[in-house]
């Protein structure tokens, strides 16, 4: 009876051991969910935060897609000015514009905008040319208007490029920090480049 006794305590002995492993195995099983739980969570919302960041960079390049685009409208008036004085130059200027000129979108790039800056410099330039051959031109109180629109463009470009600048430098600082980094990487969230000084 003794021995028979030892061995039910043995198994019973053996049941509870298996029982305890079981009930450990649980809670580190569970206790991996939950990581993987708040993993899954963290990496949702570091994307979420990135796709913010990312659009306003977007946004800021169609703001300074507008003002570019109203500073060409503005220089078109000046053409249109120039060609009641002199049709040839004021065609010319035209041909020039209507083949370099190219719409910016939230999705161009900086050298998109550098083009752009450099075909309105180039208009503008000539524009200066031929009125400084036609003084009744500078008179023009239609001349001055739009020079002084032309000129109230650039410096809301200026100010777009600023706003650009700093809202690139937030969303590449963001995307080199870590752990931020890796989710970046594997999403797809490369870095931007600046709008570099093209001042004219």
């Amino acid at each position: 009876q003794e021995i028979k006794l030892n061995r039910d305590s043995g198994c019973g002995g053996i049941r509870i051991r298996c029982f305890c492993m079981e009930e450990s195995l649980m809670k580190s099983l569970v206790i991996v969910i939950l990581l993987l739980i708040l993993l899954l969570i963290w990496i949702l919302m570091t994307k979420k935060k990135l796709v913010v960041m990312d659009k306003n960079v977007n946004l800021a390049m169609g703001q300074l897609g507008v003002q570019v685009s109203s500073q060409f409208d503005a220089a078109m008036l000046l053409v249109d000015l120039v060609e009641s004085y002199t049709e040839k130059d004021g065609s010319r200027l035209k041909k020039m514009i209507q083949t370099e000129y190219r719409i910016l979108t939230a999705r161009s790039m900086p050298s998109d905008v550098l083009k752009q800056e450099r075909v309105i410099q180039k208009v503008m330039d000539e524009i200066s040319d031929i009125s400084g051959k036609y003084p009744e031109l500078k008179e023009d109180r239609g001349y001055v208007k739009c020079l002084d629109a032309v000129e109230s463009y650039k410096k809301m470009v200026r100010t777009s490029r600023l706003i650009y600048n700093d809202i690139v430098t937030k969303y590449n600082q963001a995307i080199r920090m870590v752990p931020t980094c890796l989710v970046a990487g594997i999403l797809g969230f490369h870095k931007r480049e600046y709008l570099e000084s093209g001042e004219y």
